[in-house]
């Protein structure tokens, strides 16, 4: 029987519909979550203690689900760890401390299983959602082995595309001044493998620039990987497989998101929209993936701000409850799962806007202005 914890966001109306109609027991859901982490770590734990105590075995968190067809191709997004060692002072991922570590050893195990490999997503992975890879201290060697692994699917695709596509790992990360020493490394690793592995780094946008300022040192003297900045440029990367953030400037807020005017004044652009519009809100809620960090295989739900408090909302993934939530439609942000019994978004939202809008309206809520912030 499953564990009760204390909901932080509330289902769509598809998924209660859903949970009503084919009766699934209140014991098999696990809580809704807006972010995934079951229990959050209320204060940080030093990075010894995580190493010494706080590792998590991959296996076993996917043990349960080996041999269900339901899941294979399905996975796209993992975590190495629950949290995030930094705390930036805007966090895109409403990331708690850092807390556990998927266990090298563990997943060595995990990548040499033939059903979990079934279970991987046939054109990407993507390694960094609401955790940063780079808090776990063997990213490299995990990277090297993701790679390795997924050979097969890469041969796959580069059959099906006659050679046009091939198979990705992408990572995000924070650049951190203290973790030079391994972001060199992973740049390495991704020119040498351009062709499957890309590495996106996140400036942040905090109460000061101290951190933007030591990236700009730091990619100076690494005339390898990054360009010269000019007047009209600030630093650009030298390979396609090397892409720069700069929260500064590319950030668009979901509904509901709001920011102190302090961390505002840091923000580079005059116009910046904090709130989506409705249609573009309602587009993907009711649409499911999934998504693993040491926690647990989970739901991801999209939802809305208005009936769910978040945009995405999760639940730990079972075998009680996957029968049952994976009729919810696959979103259309990737190819839909082979044996998932919900089909597709794209299926279920064939007739377009025109469905977008009439759910809008349906939802008897005040349609919110767009807000800018000046």
């Amino acid at each position: 029987m499953a564990i009760k914890h204390m909901d932080t966001a509330l289902p769509p109306p598809e998924v209660k519909r859903i949970i009503r109609k084919f009766h699934l027991c209140q014991k098999d859901i696990d809580g809704w979550f807006a972010v995934p982490t079951i229990n959050p770590q209320p204060v940080r734990l030093s990075f010894e203690e995580i190493i010494a105590n706080r590792q998590v075995d991959a296996v076993k968190v996917m043990w349960p689900f080996r041999g269900n067809k339901i899941l294979n191709r399905s996975i796209r997004k993992i975590d190495l760890g629950i949290g995030c060692g930094r705390r930036c002072h805007t966090c895109l991922a409403d990331a708690s401390f850092l807390s556990s570590l998927f266990s090298l050893a563990s997943l060595k195990r995990l990548l040499h299983l033939k059903w979990f490999l079934n279970m991987l997503d046939p054109e990407r992975i993507r390694l960094g959602n609401t955790g940063d890879p780079s808090d776990h201290p063997e990213l490299i060697k995990i990277t090297e082995l993701l790679l390795y692994q997924t050979r097969f699917l890469d041969q796959r695709l580069r059959r099906r595309t006659k050679g046009k596509e091939r198979h990705k790992l992408t990572i995000f990360t924070n650049y951190r001044p203290n973790g030079e020493t391994q972001l060199t490394e992973l740049l390495e690793l991704a020119v040498k493998n351009r062709h499957r592995l890309s590495v996106t780094i996140s400036l942040p946008l905090n109460r000061n620039d101290s951190v933007n300022e030591r990236f700009v040192s730091y990619a100076k003297s690494k005339r390898q990987f990054f360009l010269k900045a000019t007047k009209k440029l600030e630093i650009q990367s030298r390979h396609g497989c090397i892409r720069i953030q700069d929260i500064r400037r590319n950030m668009v807020f979901t509904t509901g998101r709001r920011l102190s005017k302090e961390t505002i004044s840091q923000k580079q652009r005059p116009v910046y929209l904090i709130e989506s519009d409705r249609p573009i809100d309602y587009r993907d809620r009711g649409s499911v993936e999934m998504y693993l960090n040491p926690d647990a295989l989970w739901f991801m739900v999209y939802s809305t701000i208005y009936e769910s408090h978040t945009v995405r909302s999760y639940t730990p993934a079972n075998p009680q409850n996957l029968s049952v939530l994976s009729l919810l439609p696959w979103t259309n942000h990737q190819q839909r799962p082979p044996k998932w019994p919900g089909g597709s978004q794209k299926e279920m939202y064939r007739d377009g806007d025109e469905l977008l809008m009439a759910k809008a309206k349906l939802s008897g809520k005040k349609k919110r202005p767009v807000t800018y912030v000046k």
